[in-house]
């Protein structure tokens, strides 16, 4: 279970990965998904990095050590407002060997 929905609704609240909720649960999921985003990421930040002009990499990595983040977080979410394309700062994210 992810802790961002322990946070949020209690144990008493069941999500599974790649499944699609309707009704209350859907409700449930974007609360989740929506609290997690801006806890890595708030919108007043997302905001100022949206208001420069220029995204460049340099500027990203400077947003990111400015909020105390990794610059994959910002770029995961520009890339997902579509204001990036998918290829800029992809050198900066770091995989994860199990």
């Amino acid at each position: 279970m992810d802790t961002t929905h322990i946070l949020l609704h209690g144990k008493k609240f069941i999500a599974i990965e790649n499944i699609k909720y309707d009704g209350e649960n859907e409700i449930y999921e974007n609360e989740a998904n929506e609290f997690s985003s801006n806890l890595l990421l708030s919108k007043e930040q997302e905001n100022e990095i949206v208001s420069n002009y220029v995204l460049t990499e340099k500027n990203i990595i400077n947003y990111a050590k400015k909020f105390k983040t990794h610059p994959a977080i910002l770029i995961g979410r520009l890339q997902h407002l579509k204001l990036i394309p998918f290829g800029l700062g992809n050198n900066l994210f770091n995989s994860i060997a199990f």
